[in-house]
């Protein structure tokens, strides 16, 4: 049940932040200066602590399953880990 929790937790995290990340992208910037902007912003990544290139690039690697979410309107039954 635990785990559950936390893919739900992840799920309305990476809602929440995704539409920033991919607007910045659109505006042309990588991975570092979105980092450094939400950081500037005072966002904090889910764990608490300040955002890299690293952890913008995995909240963009979970659009797809969040999308995919979507379609199902389930968001208790996304895999992270597995390949769709």
């Amino acid at each position: 049940m635990a785990h559950i929790a936390r893919l739900i937790a992840v799920y309305h995290f990476v809602r929440r932040f995704l539409p920033l990340v991919i607007e910045m992208q659109k505006k042309g910037m990588g991975l570092r200066a979105i980092a450094r902007a939400l950081n500037a912003q005072g966002y904090t990544s889910r764990q608490g602590k300040t955002w890299t290139d690293q952890t913008v690039r995995q909240l963009l690697k979970r659009r797809r399953n969040i999308l995919a979410a979507e379609v199902i309107n389930q968001p208790r039954y996304i895999g992270w880990n597995r390949r769709w």
